[in-house]
């Protein structure tokens, strides 16, 4: 969805929730059996996840640093819309967002690749994966720090200097992110 540049784009986050969220969510509501509502409910609920991580760090402070923001918090995208799509329970959600948090990881080394095949892997396909991963190994049964944005060394704080945590949950259920989004012409 990425690698031939047709994804979409969240203007407020410069990000494409699009690529790694449905990424997750396809073969999740595939192998589950989920009907196409069920399906659209866990890519909005990923859009905002993933946008909202975005605007919660700061992501220009992780730019200079090398750091790849949407790729980190497309992480929590792709998790929070396979979560949904497998039915966890409340304690296995936030377990899955924690396993998100510890596998994040988008350096900007892959503007220097011409081909753009490790940025599409950085921004979609590795997110996606690590999303579904985070979700099953919640479901199994593992468990993590269920304080990933609000612990001592929660994800936020960790990659930002000038975090603003609040915007997690600014306008939840009221504000729809992927409103915001819309398809980039090339």
């Amino acid at each position: 969805a990425h690698a031939d540049e047709t994804d979409d784009a969240h203007f407020p986050t410069v990000t494409h929730p699009g690529s790694a969220v449905l990424g997750a969510a396809l073969p999740v509501a595939e192998r589950e059996r989920r009907s196409g509502k069920e399906l659209i409910v866990a890519v909005v609920l990923g859009y905002d996840v993933m946008c909202r991580a975005v605007k919660a760090v700061d992501r220009e402070w992780m730019h200079e640093r090398g750091l790849h923001t949407a790729s980190m918090c497309a992480n929590f995208g792709a998790t929070a819309a396979a979560c949904r799509l497998l039915r966890l329970k409340p304690e296995q959600i936030r377990y899955a967002l924690a396993f998100a948090g510890t596998q994040a990881a988008g350096l900007h080394t892959w503007r220097e690749e011409q081909e753009h095949i490790d940025k599409a892997l950085a921004r979609a396909g590795l997110p996606a994966r690590n999303g579904i991963s985070a979700a099953l190994w919640a479901q199994a049964g593992f468990t993590a720090t269920p304080t990933i944005f609000e612990g001592a060394h929660n994800f936020i704080h960790s990659f930002s200097e000038k975090a603003q945590p609040h915007e997690i949950v600014r306008d939840l259920g009221v504000k729809y992110e992927i409103l915001d989004t819309s398809i980039k012409i090339y």
